[in-house]
């Protein structure tokens, strides 16, 4: 007989009470960046430093950051298990990956590729693509009075209840001064800082406050530094040697129609006579006149007009003409010598999301769903069109070297290719940068494997070195979820296609593709996945069917099926004997378990306000679930309040309930520990007592090792984290 559980009003009085006692939150910031042509001083670094002599070139030799294990080395055997009585002595062994790949540029002597993540700048050698330098923010001082980072707590245990900002000193940009002098890096939300580094030391020198920075440009001469950021565009004089008293030189009027426009591309005219922007969203296209005493916006070209909008900028080598790459393919240009506009150009229905020009004048239209196209301005038509990657990524970055011979082609996901300009062929890729991680991960404990999954990409890893074992193109759709059988052998993938496909891992092959309803339309197949903890199932719901499928993954033959799903099931999860399956719906605000063999309802868990029955109603939307080792709880987190409640799952009655936000959630394996919310709170399993906060960055997925010596947290900013405790403490 199936049971119904509900939250009573005395839960939501306790969670508002709880909330109450947090105090009020911070209030927003409503300070707004002048749009007009002013002057504004900058905010002068703690130590002003003597500019450092010119350098072509980084010096190609790697730079050790930190003494933690890296890829490759493996983990320290002799962890003590984590229990609540030595969690607030967790501390971090090692981290793999590189993070999230911002927009990268080339060095001025086109030696190296630079690429900012949220760990600091890396240098690719654009011959070999391998690692020639590493330029740690954690070297870079303070981050705007942020609170400790992830760096320099490294090695050191992290007191109860601390917390670690992981993400505060996120680099999203970088660029390059033409003389080699300088680096300018661009701080995330988190810092809301631009700050100047000298290139041949490393070292910082000057820093401006910016919020939210997206995109930045140097001029010809290396004296000015372009800044794009929401509804701003604003230009730093960076000539001068005394930092300490360093100004804005002018912040440029227009931009500032709509401040919730990030600035996604910015470019100067090769004579350092225009400044043009383009906005993230296509909407709006911008050009000043900078010259000596002219700082005065020419034109603005916009999505509701009629102009065209545009999502990236390129000035053509003479700088006689500026083109902008507009939506749904519109190439509008501007002829800068008589001031008159060039006629629209349909380039072929296909938003135009990256310009570039070579030295030469050869125009690339970089584009979604992720081609690259040689355009002739002069017919109106592509010359080539070159795509290489299956995924229906959107081309970010175009970016051709000093001397014209290769060409960074970077799309969403953290894929850089290096592409032969002439030939229009890639020469190689560089894919130490994981990220944005999706909410779709899995370990498999026997294996010691992680999966995690990158747009339409699943990227396995060897959950003792570090190393990337796998990386598997699933479709040209992004992924939707991800289940490992325990044994490391299988994986199943769901995708935005409705595609169920089953992966041998030993052949690096699909086995089976695999449609619950065939008949449905994309989009509303195969959603969520789920493999049995001894393998034999690997279960499967879409986002329109009401019925959950149970699959053999060595046959793919449907093997069970198990009715009246929740509508819009989105997460399942089998109890820890395999014999019981759980199905949680957000729309319905329902979790609802069944019992494998018999394809019986045995517990019914509601969350939505019709089931309070005229009580006071809990909001809580149900995002991911957990069976505690023994099967006798179930934890449910989500967004709400309160957002983490557990159940006994004898009597359905509440147990406790915690705070906790998001969809990953993890027990230890005796149950003692339980993990949960994006930013990794520990909690006592059994009371649900938070011991300590381990990140402030979102966590896509967080696992315990099979022996409970090691947490892995698995950053959507694409690195894993991974914790334990020393036997000494």
């Amino acid at each position: 007989m199936s049971r119904k559980v509900l939250l009573f009003w005395i839960v939501a009085l306790m969670g508002m009470a709880l909330s109450a006692c947090r105090g009020p939150a911070p209030a927003p910031s409503t300070q707004q960046a002048e749009a007009t042509f002013v002057s504004a001083t900058a905010t002068p670094p703690a130590q002003a430093t003597p500019a450092p002599a010119a350098s072509p070139s980084p010096a190609p030799t790697p730079t050790p950051p930190f003494t933690l294990p890296g890829v490759g080395t493996p983990l320290p055997e002799t962890l003590a298990p984590i229990s609540p009585a030595n969690a607030e002595q967790l501390t971090l062994i090692a981290r793999w990956g590189k993070g999230m790949a911002g927009k990268a540029a080339w060095t001025p002597d086109g030696h190296y590729v630079a690429v900012p993540s949220g760990l600091g700048v890396y240098f690719y050698d654009a011959q070999t693509f391998q690692e020639a330098r590493y330029l740690p923010v954690v070297s870079w001082g303070d981050y705007a009075d942020a609170s400790a980072t992830e760096e320099l707590a490294m090695g050191t245990p992290i007191p109860a209840k601390a917390e670690v900002a992981f993400a505060d000193a996120n680099v999203t940009l970088v660029a390059f001064s033409p003389d080699g002098r300088w680096m300018a890096v661009g701080f995330a939300d988190g810092i809301g800082k631009v700050r100047l580094v000298a290139l041949e030391s490393g070292q910082p020198v000057a820093v401006v406050d910016m919020p939210s920075p997206t995109s930045l440009a140097f001029s010809p001469d290396s004296r000015f530094l372009a800044v794009g950021a929401k509804g701003v565009v604003a230009v730093w004089d960076v000539s001068q040697e005394d930092f300490s008293a360093g100004a804005w030189y002018a912040w440029l009027e227009g931009a500032n129609q709509d401040n919730s426009e990030p600035i996604g591309d910015l470019a100067f005219s090769p004579d350092g006579r225009w400044l043009a922007a383009a906005t993230e969203s296509g909407k709006r296209g911008y050009l000043w006149r900078f010259e000596a005493g002219k700082h005065s916006p020419a034109q603005t070209f916009e999505e509701a007009d009629g102009s065209g909008g545009a999502y990236s900028v390129a000035f053509s080598p003479d700088s006689t003409k500026v083109f902008f790459g507009g939506q749904g393919g519109q190439l509008r240009g501007w002829n800068l010598a008589d001031d008159k506009a060039w006629p629209m150009q349909d380039t072929g229905g296909q938003d135009v999301t990256a310009l570039a020009f070579s030295p030469q004048g050869t125009l690339w239209l970089g584009r979604f769903p992720g081609d690259v196209v040689v355009w002739d301005l002069d017919a109106q038509q592509a010359v080539a069109t070159w795509q290489d990657d299956p995924g229906l990524r959107k081309v970010v970055r175009l970016a051709p070297s000093p001397d014209g011979s290769l060409l960074v082609v970077q799309k969403e996901g953290s894929l850089l290719e290096i592409w032969d300009a002439a030939a229009g062929k890639p020469l190689g890729s560089i894919q130490a940068h994981w990220g944005p991680v999706l909410d779709a991960t899995d370990y498999a404990p026997e294996a010691s494997l992680l999966a995690l999954a990158v747009q339409n990409t699943v990227i396995l890893v060897n959950a003792t070195t570090g190393e990337e074992v796998q990386r598997l193109t699933n479709s040209a759709y992004d992924v939707e979820d991800v289940a490992l059988s325990p044994d490391g052998q299988w994986l199943a993938v769901s995708s935005e296609d409705g595609a169920l496909k089953v992966w041998s891992l030993s052949e690096g092959k699909v086995r089976h593709v695999l449609k619950q309803s065939s008949a449905q339309p994309y989009f509303t197949n195969v959603a969520v996945v789920a493999f049995s903890p001894t393998g034999q199932y690997v279960a499967s719901v879409g986002y329109q069917d009401n019925t959950i499928a149970l699959w053999d993954p060595t046959t793919g033959q449907q093997v069970r099926t198990l009715h009246n799903a929740p509508e819009g099931s989105q997460f399942l999860t089998f109890g820890p004997a395999g014999d019981y399956l759980l199905a949680l719906s957000n729309e319905e605000s329902l979790a609802r378990v069944w019992e494998v063999a018999t394809d019986k309802i045995v517990a019914e868990f509601s969350f939505s306000p019709e089931a309070s029955e005229g009580l006071m109603p809990v909001v809580l939307t149900p995002l991911a679930a957990r069976f505690s080792p023994d099967g006798q709880r179930l934890v449910v987190i989500g967004a709400g309040l309160p957002p983490l409640v557990a159940f006994t799952m004898e009597s359905g009655d509440m147990l406790w309930f915690g705070e906790a936000v998001g969809s990953s959630l993890a027990f230890s394996p005796d149950g003692q520990l339980l993990v949960g919310g994006e930013n990794a709170v520990v909690m006592d399993g059994m009371s649900g007592e938070a011991l300590s906060l381990l990140s402030t960055a979102p966590i896509a997925g967080a696992y315990f090792s099979a022996d409970g010596t090691r947490l892995y947290l698995i950053g959507s900013d694409g690195v894993v984290r991974v914790w334990g405790v020393s036997p000494e403490t």
